[in-house]
């Protein structure tokens, strides 16, 4: 929903278009339209949308207690 807010139309080749009302918003260059992973970085680095990309807890694998352990 937050990305089809921002683009939500599409230039003469196809190309989505980042807005903000009627305005088209630019990104870092402030030449060209901002681009979707321009988007993607800025909400990264806000921590506006946190949720999106949680903080890594380990691999999933068991906790070991030590070594000499036997498996069967």
């Amino acid at each position: 929903m937050r990305g089809m807010a921002v683009f939500s139309d599409l230039d003469d080749q196809g190309n989505v278009v980042a807005r903000n009302g009627e305005e088209i918003r630019y990104g870092k260059d402030g030449v060209n339209p901002l681009t979707p992973g321009e988007w993607i970085a800025t909400l990264k680095a806000s921590g506006d949308a946190s949720h999106l990309w949680p903080s890594s807890s380990g691999s999933g694998a068991q906790v070991g207690h030590g070594g000499g352990q036997q498996w069967d």
